[in-house]
């Protein structure tokens, strides 16, 4: 097997020759059912889609690479997630990785890797290289789904004998505020730190770019500012006149989650400009 790794190398048509265990033979009893159809899979799986990685067995052990190609790569970690690790930094730096199949056999002595605790670290590891899908992806989700009910729930919609109104502008209000805190983390994660995959949004890459701590206050000050007056205005007229004079519950809740943005952004605001000042 090793001279068929070897050939996509030393001819120059790959920097990374993989051997694949799912493309080849996976002998009885050489790797555990959950393994073979359950962990490996996944976890290719999600290499592939946070980092385009293009290949089907990620954690074979059984590789060839050229002396430019591991002086390229900056590998860090000492445990299970090095496998995955040299792929993801291997996609970073667009080299090239081809796979032969391999017969694998089973092991001679104790098995040393622990299916759930490896399992996690390869996760973990791959999520906190790839802050878009840990953090800008979901924050668009819970942002857009937030968005979608608090419409429903101002027009006072009907779908389906579904009546959305105030319990729904609530559970609406609190999915754009859990969104917004978390699409803000991606902007954090982009300054303070040096994942593998940096995010790639345009609009994080705008601010992270033409960011300035009093324009991103300023515009904080100013939601929360129109929030406050419409607040003001209802506590106004509830003084005045009684719960009867009170303006719509729904619209007061927008008003309500327009200033707690505001003030996250006021104070993100400050942090991002800590950040970048420490960087």
């Amino acid at each position: 097997m090793i001279p068929q790794l070897l050939e996509p190398v030393q001819n120059g048509d790959a920097d990374i020759c993989m051997g694949s265990r799912l493309e080849g033979e996976i002998r009885d009893g050489s790797m555990p059912l959950l393994h073979k159809y359950v962990g490996n899979p996944l976890l290719t799986r999600f290499l592939n889609t946070f980092y385009g990685a293009g290949v089907s067995d990620a954690h074979s052990g059984f590789r060839v690479f050229t002396k430019d190609a591991l002086e390229t790569l900056e590998l860090e970690t000492t445990g299970m997630e090095f496998a995955s690790e040299m792929i993801m930094e291997a996609g970073a730096n667009d080299l090239t990785i081809e796979e032969v199949p391999i017969i694998y056999h089973e092991r001679e002595g104790e098995e040393t890797l622990d299916s759930f605790s490896d399992g996690w670290r390869h996760v973990r590891f791959m999520l906190v290289n790839a802050p878009d899908y840990l953090f800008s992806y979901p924050a668009l989700l819970l942002v857009s789904v937030g968005a979608v009910l608090m419409s429903l729930s101002i027009a006072r919609l009907s779908i389906g004998g579904v009546n959305f109104g105030i319990q729904t502008m609530v559970g609406g209000s609190l999915l754009a505020i859990v969104g917004y805190q978390v699409w803000t983390l991606a902007l954090f994660s982009s300054i303070a730190a040096n994942p593998i995959n940096k995010p790639e949004g345009v609009l994080v890459g705008m601010i992270r770019e033409q960011f300035q701590l009093e324009h991103g206050a300023s515009i904080g000050i100013l939601m929360a500012a129109v929030g406050v007056l419409y607040l003001g205005s209802v506590f106004g007229q509830w003084l005045l006149a009684g719960e009867a004079a009170l303006l719509s519950a729904t619209a007061t809740l927008l008003a309500s989650t327009v200033v707690v943005l505001g003030l996250q952004t006021v104070f993100g605001s400050f942090f991002m400009s800590m950040l970048a000042d420490s960087t």
